[in-house]
Formats: C-alpha cells, structure tokens, sequence
C-alpha cells in the first residue's frame, strides 16, 4: 500500500526540510513526497533539488500557480499511492506516524476516510497543546463547532475521485471545503485519537491572521446555504458548543486529559 503526500510551497526554506525530512524519515518506506513549489525565491530550490538527487521517493515541480487549491490539485493528479494525504510546508509528521496510517487501512478496508490527532506547536517546534478532530456531524461542521484537524486526515485515492478535487474558486478553506465533499457522499470515515502530525503556528501563518478567521465563517455560511438551503442564523453557539461535547464525549474526555497532564 503506497502513501502519496503532496506539500504545497511558497518561499518556506526555513521549515521546508524539516517537513521533507519528517516524510522521508518515516519508519514505512513504501511512499512518495511531492512539492508543488510557487517559483519560490529565497533558497528552497536548492533544498529540494539537493534532497531530489539523495532519494528517488521525492519529487516536485517548480511553477507559477493560481492558488493552493490550483497547486494541490496538480499534486495530486501526479501522485499514484493508494493513500493520499497532505502536508504544509510548514508543518511535519510525528515519528512513526505513517506507520500507523498504514496498519489501520490494512484492518480497516471498509474505511475510505481516516480522522487522527497532532501537536500545535510554535515556530521552534515546542508543543502547546494537542489537537484532535470531532465526531462529525455536518450541521456543526458548516456552523463552525465541529474541531477539524487537517493535518490528521488520511484518505483513499478511490474516495479523493469521487469529488471534484479542491475547489479553485475557495482561497480560504480549499481543506475544509475537500472534507465537507467527503461527509455529502457519505464517506466511511473512523476518528482515532492516535497523533500522526504537528501543526506549526509561526507569524507569516494565514490561519492566525484576524482576516482569515472572518473569511471562513463566510465561507461556511456560503457552504451552508447551499447546503441547507436556509440562512445560517448566528444564534444558539453557546448552546451547540455545549451540544457539541454531549455529542461527542470521547472529545470533551480526550482535552480534559489533555489538561491535566499539562498542570500536574
């Protein structure tokens, strides 16, 4: 079974090698790493064209691109594995995570659609807290409250073709508009709270930018009305927030435990 991650670039040499080197490292080796790079200009080229020439699992294209959506779809219209997942050029699989990923399709061949756990981390790579998704629930998703760990979502090849690929039009949540596609076709999807990534937060981030955080909500509520076909109200959150842990009690336990660990 061959694992395809594709990683999109755009001028990240700071962190770029520790992604790669976090792929390539991997106890299971039946696999392939793919960057898509935007033209970059401040040393990454020479890091991928010196990483290309150590193993033949690595590859990427060097070329302009009309977005992460765009780049990400050329990604994965290159890559052959039964697997596909993706990886920021920022951010790194744990030790021995694909491992995992690949023990669980194997007893899971009913599963189309893998939901697992990471680390936040700061630039220098120290955890502030784990992260893990929640049971799904489309309604919550589209609302906002469902927690979405991209970083952890394996999935089948079979499954990425049955949807249209990352919508290109969608500059701020090409990810979570993927993953929605995946709940309207009802995927069989299972949540571990194993952790496979990290997530790195660092200041040229986009997610942790005020901007982008009203820019998904619009999304969402874009998504949601031409899902639902009715105004997404801004009513009720303190009360799904609340709904959404007597939904999913293995989440509110998960973060307890969580919390104790880190004041004890």
């Amino acid at each position: 079974m061959k694992i395809s991650i594709i990683t999109i670039s755009n001028n990240h040499a700071k962190y770029i090698e520790d992604c790669i080197n976090s792929v390539l490292n991997q106890k299971y080796k039946n696999i392939e790493h793919i960057i898509i790079d935007n033209k970059s200009d401040d040393g990454t080229l020479d890091i991928l064209k010196r990483i290309k020439k150590k193993d033949k699992r690595f590859k990427f294209v060097s070329e302009k691109d009309s977005g992460p959506a765009s780049a990400l779809n050329k990604g994965f219209n290159l890559a052959d594995g039964d697997i596909f997942y993706f990886l920021n050029s920022d951010d790194y699989l744990l030790k021995d995570s694909l491992d995992k990923i690949h023990n669980f399709f194997i007893n899971n061949t009913e599963i189309d659609l893998l939901l697992s756990g990471g680390h936040l981390v700061d630039e220098k790579g120290n955890l502030i807290k784990k992260l893990y998704s929640s049971k799904q629930n489309i309604y919550l998703f589209l609302r906002g409250i469902n927690e979405f760990f991209q970083q952890g979502m394996f999935f089948k090849k079979s499954l990425y073709l049955k949807t249209n690929g990352f919508n290109e039009l969608n500059h701020v949540s090409w990810d979570g508009e993927l993953f929605f596609d995946f709940l309207k076709i009802k995927a069989s999807y299972k949540r571990i709270f194993a952790e496979t990534a990290a997530f790195r937060v660092q200041k040229n981030s986009i997610t942790q930018k005020k901007e982008y955080i009203l820019d998904l909500q619009k999304q969402l509520n874009k998504l949601f009305l031409d899902y639902y076909k009715i105004n997404n109200y801004p009513i009720m959150y303190k009360i799904l927030h609340i709904f959404k842990y007597i939904y999913d009690p293995l989440l509110a336990l998960m973060k307890l435990k969580n919390q104790l660990k880190i004041y004890n």
